[in-house]
């Protein structure tokens, strides 16, 4: 028992002394360029680095025979790189000294893997628990998949939500591009509203204009400087009389036109802003494609059809009947158009 425990022992030191050591410091860049070890810097850090995969708390695991294989390839190896620290240039034959250590440093890397590779094997398997391994590697896939499972239910959840969204804002947004589209129309009708008020206060001015002025015209002759002493003052007065009216009433059938005409266009622009405004809930009422082409041709005459100004009569009585039976295809593209600013 005190030989397998000094055993241990002398195994652990060699180990732990090639484990130990720096490649650098055999690079021995103090021979020069013709005479150092630079090149073989890799290969011992290869080497040591086989050694330093053997944890020293392992080894109490391992049969003597493989304890003394891993204590007599440290020793072997450390005593290699110790002939690199013996190394003189002056010696006899130096260059040739110096490749064959470069080459039997270059050779250590199999031999040493050969012998180490199954020990490095065997105590990395002692190593990992695979069992665990695996139980810990299905509990990971489990909770990846329960994760994934909450991750997909919370973004359909969210992609609802955005849905819902999404609608609303597009419902708000039609709502509020058909009332952009309407104030245009009331606008016009506010335009037309001024003007109609200006009209009708023209229109009563020139009426008791030509009120005062047929007083005025009835009792003028009696006044003595322009009363017409003869036939020809008499046909005179009565000719600027006339004329004098006819442009009074000339003026006054104009103002109470213009204010007929533009309440007129008041009228038309208002009813066209209503039509915009509420034609949606028609379209959203018909049931089919078809119904909602006809509610928007509809829609669509009733707004940007030709109407009468006011100043200019064009009745036409059968317009529904020929939006209704025949030309619902020429309005077809306004329509569509209409249902764009809707949507």
């Amino acid at each position: 028992m005190a030989d397998q425990e000094e055993d241990l022992i002398e195994t652990e030191k060699s180990l732990e002394r090639v484990q130990q050591l720096n490649a650098v410091e055999y690079a021995r860049t103090d021979l020069g360029r013709s005479y150092n070890f630079e090149d073989a810097i890799p290969d011992i850090q290869r080497v040591v680095g086989l050694f330093r995969q053997i944890s020293l708390n392992s080894l109490y695991q391992l049969p003597r025979n493989q304890r003394n294989t891993i204590r007599n390839f440290s020793d072997s190896y450390f005593n290699v790189l110790s002939e690199i620290q013996k190394f003189d240039e002056k010696q006899s034959n130096a260059i040739n000294v110096r490749n064959e250590l470069v080459t039997n440093i270059k050779r250590q890397y199999q031999q040493v893997f050969d012998q180490l590779f199954p020990i490095i094997g065997y105590l990395t398997s002692r190593a990992v628990d695979f069992s665990r391994l695996e139980t810990e590697g299905r509990s990971a896939i489990q909770a990846i998949e329960d994760k994934t499972k909450i991750i997909l239910e919370s973004l359909q959840a969210s992609e609802k939500q955005a849905t819902e969204t999404l609608k609303e804002i597009r419902q708000a947004a039609a709502e509020q591009g058909v009332s952009q589209q309407a104030t245009y129309f009331k606008d016009a009708a506010d335009e037309y509203k001024k003007a109609s008020e200006k009209w009708r206060q023209g229109t009563i001015w020139i009426a008791l204009g030509l009120g005062a002025y047929g007083v005025a015209t009835s009792v003028i002759h009696k006044i003595p400087f322009v009363a017409p002493t003869n036939p020809y003052d008499s046909a005179q007065l009565i000719v600027s009389k006339l004329v004098v009216f006819f442009v009074i009433l000339f003026w006054l059938l104009l103002a109470s036109r213009n204010f007929l005409a533009n309440k007129h266009n008041e009228l038309i622009n208002r009813h066209r802003q209503r039509a915009l405004q509420t034609f949606r809930a028609l379209v959203d009422a018909a049931s089919d494609g078809k119904a909602q082409d006809i509610v928007l041709s509809q829609a669509a005459q009733c707004i940007f059809g030709p109407q009468d100004t006011g100043f200019s009569k064009q009745q036409s009585s059968n317009q529904p009947s020929q939006v209704i039976n025949g030309s619902i295809v020429d309005l077809l593209p306004t329509a569509r158009a209409l249902n764009q600013i809707a949507n």
